[in-house]
């Protein structure tokens, strides 16, 4: 378990919601894996990094750069956010770091995404679900989608 914790997930073992020392491991293993152990502890509770909520895998932050503050696991693929450290849901909107720009381009990734157009009359986001490309807002300004 302390060889997967150094060589594969690269995040402390946890026992009982308690996260295991390095000096409980020393009458039980080598000083290396011992003080292996310990970077794997140190660099876990740096600020640069985080594990993911789902198959909590070890993720150090400055090896996956991202545009916003969002980043998929390595591992599981789950959405995590970078500021609360905990998998991406609505409550992370509520974070104040959140800029009207940073959220206006968070929106336009997923309308690109999702395919809807923008009225070119007043913005509203119009999703095409079936008929012809000849579209009337809710406005009433018609374009072609």
């Amino acid at each position: 378990m302390i060889k997967r914790s150094i060589h594969e997930d690269k995040r402390p073992v946890s026992c009982c919601a308690r996260s295991v020392l390095p000096s409980h491991l020393r009458d039980f293993l080598t000083q290396e894996c011992v003080i292996k152990y310990g970077q794997v502890m140190d660099a876990y509770m740096a600020n640069d990094s985080m594990s993911c909520d789902r198959c909590l895998y070890f993720i150090d932050l400055d090896k996956h750069p991202s545009e916003t503050p969002f980043i998929d696991c390595p591992r599981c693929y789950s959405h995590l956010c970078t500021i609360c450290k905990c998998s991406k849901t609505e409550k992370c909107l509520a974070h104040p770091t959140y800029t009207l720009e940073l959220l206006d381009k968070l929106f336009h990734h997923l309308s690109v995404k999702m395919g809807w157009h923008a009225c070119p009359h007043c913005g509203q986001m119009i999703e095409k679900v079936d008929g012809c490309n000849n579209v009337i807002c809710r406005c009433g300004t018609r374009f072609v989608f």
